[in-house]
């Protein structure tokens, strides 16, 4: 696509901001790239607000999009699109890597944000001008003064034509897109009259910001929709801080020992499982190396997709021919001891992560402080637990074990 020089942007510009204040479908018609189906997409989930227009795109997702008023980049690690507000930013700078961009973006409110593997970026001339003219409507250098002003004006009562006839987009259209582009989507209901929606790529940017500037209210009324396996939509009522529980960059924003401490719990069994498997094939391969073959296949037939109950079983069927051991049942006994032997020194780093944490991150304006039992819950218990837990493993359990297989 056609990308801004350096002192001015592109045709293409002129052409989006020419319809800018109409409806969504005069905004498609507007301009040949309106027309790529990416684009169309792109915008039927991400309406265009008044007065934007687009300026570029590129990529098969796309994976960058920028306009006169926000910039959207493809995060790579977590495969989800990321929103700022370019009224927002106050420097944007970017390093090439191997196969992404390192991103840092410092706010207006002095804040900064590091992302670490986007899939593109704009040019630098391109974002420093967009970020510098992002509310003076006549330095876009789109036309004339005389023309912009005649643009403008024609807009203006294309918005009102619009009203009169009744062809404004409304929240049966906004969730009528929704559901054929996403599986999920929140509902934020603002006030009687107004709502918001948001994807889950826009939860940790444009709602985590609201939250933190005190938009929204702890016990503002949301609603989760998502579509099951069948094509069912289902609704789900809640409260935002309710809702913020299952969410890490929402939950640290209300309880940020906590977040940490739970966060430290998922992580904790996933290292104590992962390490737990390796010492059993270590364990295995001393007996007969075969033998540790023969568990490493089983846990890889576990993340074939799809493959069912019946699949493991007929693949333990086929083990049998090599050993009488039933490699399968004895992953899940090594998941779960090492699930058991990781979630309480995980509880224990997170609560000690988010204590050392908790003063330097930002809060909810309405968020309330944590019990003073919280040290107790988050570090003290869960330690204990956990190196009792591995004293018994270590003194009692492996010595058992090691017995069994020799």
């Amino acid at each position: 696509m056609e990308s801004m020089e350096n002192k001015e942007l592109d045709t293409i510009s002129y052409s989006y901001y020419k319809e800018a204040n109409m409806d969504f479908k005069a905004f498609l018609r507007s301009s040949k790239d309106a027309k790529n189906p990416l684009i169309r997409e792109f915008f039927s989930v991400n309406p265009p607000q008044q007065g934007e227009f687009l300026i570029c795109f590129s990529g098969n997702k796309p994976n960058i999009v920028m306009t006169n008023q926000r910039l959207w980049m493809n995060d790579r690690e977590t495969k989800e699109t990321i929103v700022f507000n370019l009224s927002d930013i106050a420097e944007f700078s970017c390093n090439e890597r191997w196969t992404s961009f390192s991103v840092k973006i410092i706010f207006r409110n002095q804040s900064e944000c590091t992302l670490n593997k986007i899939s593109n970026v704009p040019k630098k001339e391109t974002i420093n001008l967009a970020i510098q003219h992002y509310d003076k409507m006549s330095e876009w250098k789109l036309h004339t003064n005389q023309q912009t002003s005649e643009i403008k004006e024609s807009a203006l009562q294309n918005i009102e034509t619009l009203k009169e006839n009744g062809t404004e987009i409304n929240e049966a259209d906004t969730i009528s897109k929704l559901r054929k582009t996403r599986n999920w989507y929140l509902k934020v209901l603002e006030s009687d009259t107004k709502i918001q929606f948001y994807g889950k790529e826009e939860l940790k940017t444009v709602l985590r910001k609201k939250i933190i500037e005190g938009d929204y209210d702890k016990n503002i009324k949301v609603e989760v929709h998502w579509k099951d396996k069948e094509g069912k939509w289902t609704k789900n009522d809640s409260t935002l801080s309710v809702f913020a529980k299952e969410y890490f960059h929402l939950r640290i924003l209300y309880q940020p020992v906590w977040a940490h401490t739970m966060a430290g719990l998922k992580w904790g069994i996933l290292l104590g499982i992962g390490l737990k498997l390796l010492d059993t094939a270590i364990l295995l391969a001393t007996v007969d190396p075969m033998l540790s073959i023969l568990f490493i296949v089983a846990i890889a037939v576990c993340f074939i997709p799809k493959i069912g109950w019946i699949g493991i079983v007929a693949i333990s069927i086929v083990m049998t021919k090599f050993s009488s051991s039933n490699f399968f049942l004895m992953a899940i006994a090594a998941s779960i001891t090492g699930a058991l032997l990781g979630c309480f020194p995980g509880m224990a780093a997170g609560g000690i992560l988010g204590i050392l944490r908790k003063n330097s991150l930002p809060k909810a304006k309405d968020a309330l402080p944590e019990p003073g039992t919280i040290v107790l819950k988050s570090v003290v218990l869960p330690a204990l637990s956990g190196g009792i837990a591995i004293v018994l493993y270590l003194l009692v359990f492996n010595p058992w074990l090691v017995k069994v297989l020799s």
